[in-house]
C-alpha cells in the first residue's frame, strides 16, 4: 500500500518488525510476551543484509529467505517497499543501481518510492 510521502523521513532504516511496529500494532495488545534468543539468519548463505539484495530479491528468493520467518505474511513489494525507502533515508549510494532498475517495476508503489529514494539521494 501507499505511505503518505510526510511519513516516509520518518520510517527511517526501519524495513520490518522494529520495536515501535511492534509496540503500537493493534494486534499486538493481547499476546503474551515471550523472550527467545534464538532468532536465524535471514539470509542462508550467511551474507550481510543489504538493501540492495532486498530491493532485487525475486519472489523466489523471498520465500527462500523468508519462508520460515513471520517476515512472509507481510509479502515481498511491501518489504521491498520498505527497503526502498530506507535506503533513500540512509542515502545509501549502493542501491542506487537497484533503485534505477526497478523505477521501471511492474508495479506502481515500487516505481513511485523508487523515484522517491533516488531523488533524496541525489539531492544529498
Amino acid at each position: 500500500g501507499e505511505i503518505p510521502i510526510s511519513l516516509l523521513e520518518k520510517m527511517g532504516r526501519n524495513i520490518y518488525g522494529c520495536d515501535i511496529c511492534q509496540n503500537v500494532c493493534p494486534y499486538n495488545k493481547e499476546v503474551e510476551f515471550i523472550e527467545r534468543n534464538d532468532f536465524l539468519p535471514i539470509f542462508p548463505d550467511g551474507e550481510s543484509v543489504e538493501l540492495f539484495r532486498i530491493i532485487n530479491m525475486s519472489e523466489k528468493d523471498f520465500k527462500k529467505w523468508f519462508g520460515n520467518s513471520t517476515i512472509i505474511w507481510v509479502g515481498r513489494n511491501i518489504l521491498r517497499r520498505n527497503a526502498i525507502i530506507a535506503s533513500g533515508n540512509i542515502v545509501d549510494l549502493n542501491s542506487i543501481d537497484s533503485l534505477s532498475k526497478v523505477y521501471k517495476d511492474e508495479d506502481e508503489i515500487i516505481r513511485k518510492y523508487a523515484g522517491w529514494a533516488i531523488n533524496k539521494i541525489k539531492d544529498r
